[in-house]
Formats: structure tokens, sequence, C-alpha cells
């Protein structure tokens, strides 16, 4: 009786050469960024549907009082409502370059809520930059921003939330992009003390006070960055501990 013993067929993948790797994370990159600008296309549609209506909300009737007043009155009248004034002083200056039709009170925000979705792209890229799937992460989150309900809601009317919410999300990115440099400086890998450092911990400082200007809930998100900043420290001071030991 005949038997055929059939030889194992091992198949081996041929690596990628560092070109056709360098070629396809740029193509994934590319596809990325595309994603991402349609985010923002379909915040647009989204944001600008009706946005034309005659009426205001009754907060867009308070905002829009306030901004015509004199602008010190202005800043009492805002003072006494215990809200921030940011919003409102940028938007009185906005006022008087486009008029006070309900479209030229809600520009502001409708901009400020788009700027909202690739901010939220960077940010995921920055905080996943290790991860090999992190531009595809980062195009999901900003269409999720572009789609998400509430953040459409806030950039249709005349309210201070989605200048806040830029200013949250930009400190947010800033936020890691000092953590990332301070990182470099604690291996050694950047001379101390580094001047790139010191700008994107001054850029952070800067937006944050403007975040507070904007809204009172920055507080709590402060509170979170100093967390995550105070734990990357401890982390890397453990680690330098072990390698002397």
């Amino acid at each position: 009786m005949n038997t055929c013993i059939a030889a194992p067929v091992v198949l081996c993948e041929r690596p990628l050469s560092p070109l056709r790797n360098a070629t396809a994370s740029r193509l994934r990159s590319e596809i990325a960024v595309g994603a991402c600008v349609a985010a923002v296309v379909v915040g647009i549609a989204a944001r600008l549907w009706q946005i034309d209506l005659v009426f205001l909300y009754s907060d867009e009737s308070f905002t829009w009082r306030v901004c015509r007043l004199p602008f010190t009155e202005m800043l009492q009248r805002v003072g006494a409502d215990t809200l921030p004034p940011l919003h409102f002083v940028m938007l009185k200056a906005w006022m008087a370059m486009f008029g006070d039709a309900p479209w030229a009170l809600r520009a502001p925000s409708i901009l400020a809520g788009l700027i909202c979705i690739p901010v939220m792209y960077f940010i995921v890229k920055e905080a996943c930059r290790f991860h090999p799937r992190a531009s595809r992460g980062a195009a999901l989150a900003a269409m999720l921003m572009s789609v998400n309900a509430v953040q459409i809601t806030h950039s249709r009317i005349a309210r201070p939330y989605p200048l806040a919410e830029l200013a949250g999300l930009c400190a947010t990115w800033l936020l890691l992009r000092a953590l990332r440099q301070s990182r470099k400086v604690a291996k050694g890998e950047l001379v101390q003390p580094s001047p790139g450092n010191a700008w994107w911990w001054t850029a952070y400082g800067t937006v944050a006070g403007l975040f507070c200007l904007g809204h009172h809930f920055a507080f709590f998100t402060l509170v979170a960055h100093g967390v995550v900043a105070l734990g990357m420290a401890t982390c890397l001071a453990m680690k330098r501990q072990r390698e002397l030991a």
C-alpha cells in the first residue's frame, strides 16, 4: 500500500522594505487627513442648517442685549451674572464689524465649533502617536465630534460654550505637546533648558488662561490636566530611579 506523506509547507511573509513601509504609512496618513476633511464638511452641513432663523432663543437674547451695552457697562453686567467675559468681549467686537443679525451673532459659535473637529483629530493623534493606527483613530474621533448632537447644538447658538470647548481642546493638545517635549528633556534627547519646551508650556498657560475666561467649568479640565502631568512626572521619576539602581 502506497502512502504519500506531504511535507509541511511554511509560508514566510517577506518583510516590507523601508521604502514600501514609509509609502504605506504616508498613504494611511493621507486617508486619515481626507477623512478629517470630510468630517469638517459634514460638520459644516450640520451646523449651518437653518442657521438664518430670524428669532433668537432666550439665552441668545440675553447675549444680544448685553453686547449692545457700552463696554464698561457690559463687563459689569456680565460680572453680576457670574459669567466669564471672553465670549462677550469677542462677540461685541464681531458685532461692530458684521452687525447683530441672528446669523452674525451665531457665526463665531459656528466657527469655534468647526475648529473643534480638526483639533480633536490632532489630540487623538498626539495621544496615540505610538500606535500604528493612531491616524485612523484620530479620523474616527473627528467624525464623532462632527456629528455630536450636543456640540452641534452649542455651535448653533450665540452662547459661550463653543469658544470654551475650543479653548479646552486646544489646551489639551498643547499640554500633550509640552509633556512630549519635557519627556525628551528628561531623557536627555534635548538640551536643558530647551527653548521649544518653554514655548509649549507658555502656549499652554496662555490658552489655559483664556479657557478660564471662557467658562467656569475650565477648572475641572485643568485639574484633570494637572493629574495627567503629575502622573507622567511620577512615572519618569520612578523610571529614572530604576535605571540608577
